[in-house]
């Protein structure tokens, strides 16, 4: 493999390169940007589904702790809403 560098810094192209290494290169770049983007889908709609949360809770007009913190209880559901951090921790005793 080459490791020559231009003036900006830039690598070149890697000429050396088996074609079978380049293969197993790509496989896994492609296979990298597969799972990149179905993470970037779920951190999207996992944004929308909080933001869902805190403005349902915000409207519930439920009140804060002396430490600005909301938690309450629903069946086997621990939610804990910090408003002003817009942070949720939801705990489900099912999954410990």
């Amino acid at each position: 493999m080459t490791d020559e560098t231009t003036e900006s810094g830039e690598q070149l192209m890697l000429m050396d390169i088996h074609t079978e290494e380049a293969k197993k290169i790509l496989r896994k770049v492609k296979a990298y940007k597969k799972v990149q983007r179905v993470r970037m889908e779920a951190l999207a709609d996992e944004t929308a589904k909080k933001q869902e949360l805190l403005a349902l809770v915000h409207k519930l007009k439920f009140k804060p702790d002396d430490e600005g913190i909301i938690k309450f209880g629903i069946d086997d559901t621990v939610i804990k809403v910090t408003p002003s951090k817009e942070t949720i921790s939801v705990k489900i005793k099912a999954e410990e």
